[in-house]
C-alpha cells in the first residue's frame, strides 16, 4: 500500500487539485530576489483561499511590534456573543504568504471555534 492510498480521500482530491493547479506555474526557486517566487507562490495560495464560511465580521487592523506595524485580521463568525480567542501566527519568514492566502483556514478556525 503506497502512502497516496492511506490518504483520506478528500485530502487525496485537495493534493491531486494542488498538484494540477500547480503544474500550470514556473518551478519555484526560493532565491534572491525573493519577489517573483513570491508572486508565484501567492497566486497559488489565493486559489485556496476561496470559498469557505462566511463570517459576521472581518476587520483589518495593524498591531504595533518592535517599532513595526503588523496586519493582523481579526474573524467573528458571530458579533451577538462572546466567543473564544485563537492567534495563528503564520510563519512564512515575510517571505511568503499572508492574510489574504489565509484568508480561507483563518474563517474555517473561526467557525469551528463559534461551537466551542
Amino acid at each position: 500500500m503506497s502512502d497516496r492510498d492511506r490518504l483520506d480521500p478528500e485530502m487525496a482530491a485537495f493534493i491531486g487539485a494542488s498538484a494540477a493547479g500547480a503544474a500550470r506555474f514556473p518551478p519555484i526557486k526560493m532565491e534572491i530576489p525573493y519577489e517573483p517566487t513570491r508572486r508565484v507562490i501567492d497566486e497559488m495560495a489565493l486559489q485556496a483561499a476561496e470559498g469557505g464560511p462566511g463570517m459576521a465580521e472581518t476587520t483589518d487592523r495593524w498591531v504595533a511590534a518592535r517599532g513595526r506595524r503588523i496586519l493582523c485580521r481579526v474573524y467573528r463568525p458571530r458579533a451577538d456573543a462572546a466567543l473564544p480567542v485563537m492567534v495563528h501566527f503564520h510563519r512564512g519568514g515575510w517571505i511568503q504568504s499572508s492574510v489574504d492566502t489565509h484568508d480561507r483556514l483563518a474563517r474555517e478556525y473561526a467557525a469551528a471555534g463559534m461551537w466551542r
